[in-house]
């Protein structure tokens, strides 16, 4: 049996990367509202533009009490698709922060 002339040194443990805070996910329009159709069956009778007003929270989001959160929603005849966008969704992430604190 050969004999190693250097001796194998044990590999050194990666180096641990410096903690970073996860940054937020950036909000997205809804790509849905782009499209011609809906994007689930492909019709094109939509009502669209449909503002949908949440005056009171349930216990899950009584961060939002007394709050006023407008969602706009764009629905298919044929499918009943339905895709929502909220108005102001930075203002709900921070009441939502807020709670969480």
């Amino acid at each position: 049996m050969a004999q190693l002339k250097h001796p194998v040194q044990p590999a050194s443990p990666p180096a641990q990367a410096a903690a970073t805070p996860a940054a937020e996910p950036a909000i997205q329009p809804d790509p849905a509202a782009e499209l011609p159709g809906c994007p689930s069956c492909g019709s094109i009778k939509l009502a669209e533009g449909i503002e949908l007003v949440v005056a009171h929270a349930g216990p899950a989001t009584a961060y939002l009490e007394g709050q006023r959160v407008v969602v706009k929603a764009r629905i298919c005849a044929d499918c009943g698709a339905t895709a929502l966008v909220a108005e102001e969704p930075q203002r709900i992430y921070e009441a939502y922060a807020k709670s969480q604190a």
